[in-house]
């Protein structure tokens, strides 16, 4: 059927699963696949719609960049490409410049680790903060590549997020949730 309407010249997929979850491709490296009133999906993005909630995912150009995002129930993921500037963007759960990836709930005692990549990597976000899943407030203690702790991170609760303010040399810190505090 595809090849007979000449719907492969567009390479684009849609991908229709039982249980609800529905994936968008636009494989066309030009030509955007317009899916209003909803959301545009621009060349080479794709988009994910779960109707049950469970998975927030999209490839789309935002602020001027290619952006992708996933919020999954193991892990938020951001990636800001092509950000000359390093413009931060705000997503539902994270907040950030370049890339960004939160491990949820790593542990039993309910920890999340926010990697931010190696030190000298061009692509590593210098801002970042997360939503955590009980709007808490967070200590963090940064981590070198080996997972060795390097010291107390400085942290603020602002705004629903915590945010974490850069610590010299490490590769991801580890946030343990605690009371809000007023």
């Amino acid at each position: 059927q595809a090849i007979a309407a000449d719907a492969v010249k567009w390479n684009r997929i849609c991908v229709e699963y039982d249980d609800g979850l529905t994936i968008y491709v636009n494989g066309h490296p030009t030509a955007a696949w317009n899916r209003e009133p909803e959301y545009v999906i621009p060349p080479n993005g794709w988009y994910v719609v779960d109707t049950k909630g469970k998975l927030t995912a999209w490839s789309f150009d935002r602020d001027g960049c290619r952006t992708d995002y996933v919020d999954s129930p193991k892990y938020v993921f951001a990636d800001i490409r092509d950000n000359p500037k390093g413009t931060p963007q705000q997503f539902d759960r994270l907040i950030c410049d370049r890339q960004l990836i939160v491990r949820k709930n790593i542990d039993e005692s309910n920890r999340w680790e926010m990697i931010v990549g190696e030190p000298d990597y061009a692509g590593r976000s210098t801002i970042h903060a997360v939503r955590l899943d009980k709007d808490a407030d967070a200590d963090a203690v940064a981590l070198d590549f080996h997972g060795n702790g390097l010291g107390k991170a400085e942290t603020r609760y602002s705004s629903g997020m915590v945010h974490v303010t850069p610590f010299d040399g490490a590769f991801s810190y580890l946030l343990t949730p605690k009371a809000k505090t007023n």
